[in-house]
């Protein structure tokens, strides 16, 4: 490559990066990933990924794993699931009030009995979203919970707590 080339293509990169760290100001943030710590404490590993679809709207994807035991029976699962965060006084993943509807589904093993859960729900509260990226999510809400025995997929017989129960957001994370 031959010096001019090197020169212009350098001075292109140091451009692009000034540029990015002047108008990072005007930058809006359209994706975000985030962790509950207080779900962590006790044996579940969440994670959300939101991305923003529309000016005042971000869409969700979910997933968590948990993995406790309470004396000698160990409990495990995994599921997922989906949400829309409506945003209502700023845009999509910046500070703002939200609204934010969920369907979550799992599968968990309590000891030797397997059961699946769907849990359809509404969230709502407020975005704080620095500069830097960092990003806290805190809402309550409510959730219809449906935990039935594994062997019985029209959830005649339930399994542990079922019916309307509090939820809540409470999440750390990173925008960009």
């Amino acid at each position: 490559m031959n010096r001019f080339v090197r020169k212009s293509l350098g001075a292109f990169f140091a451009m692009v990066l000034l540029s990015n760290s002047i108008l990072a100001d005007d930058v809006r943030k359209t994706m975000e990933v985030s962790v509950n710590p207080l779900l962590l404490a006790i044996g579940y590993l969440p994670v959300n990924f939101r991305i923003a679809v529309a000016n005042k709207m971000a869409l969700g994807l979910h997933a968590y794993g948990h993995f406790f035991a309470l004396g000698k029976t160990s409990v495990y699962g995994g599921g997922g699931g989906i949400s829309t965060k409506f945003f209502l006084s700023g845009t999509a993943i910046s500070d703002s009030w939200y609204v934010q509807p969920e369907f979550d589904a799992g599968f968990s093993r309590w000891g030797s009995q397997g059961f699946w859960t769907v849990s359809p729900s509404v969230i709502a509260g407020y975005t704080w979203v620095w500069d830097s990226g960092f990003l806290i999510n805190l809402g309550l809400g409510a959730q219809y919970r449906i935990a039935f025995i594994d062997k019985d997929l029209l959830g005649k017989d339930t399994f542990g707590v079922s019916g309307i129960l509090p939820t809540g957001e409470f999440s750390l994370g990173w925008a960009w």
